[in-house]
């Protein structure tokens, strides 16, 4: 499973990472909405987790932007 990780704490992220580690998923990290877009959109991913607030934009908003590119990966906001 791939999973994409887009959240500017460094600490959350560290968590989230590790704990899907721990399930044998290697998810790739964001640290905010520019680089979760870039990613997502060259990226074959099976989720995204995206934080609500982010560097350059809210969760809500790369959602949304990334719907009207056609991702039509599932997402997890935080």
């Amino acid at each position: 499973m791939r999973v994409l990780i887009v959240e500017d704490d460094p600490e959350l992220a560290g968590l989230l990472r590790d704990g899907l580690r721990e399930h044998r998923i290697d998810p790739t990290l964001a640290r905010g909405f520019a680089e979760g877009r870039e990613q997502a959109l060259v990226g074959d991913y099976d989720v995204l987790i995206l934080d609500v607030r982010l560097p350059g934009g809210s969760g809500y908003d790369l959602c949304a932007d990334l719907r009207r590119q056609n991702v039509g990966v599932p997402v997890l906001m935080l």
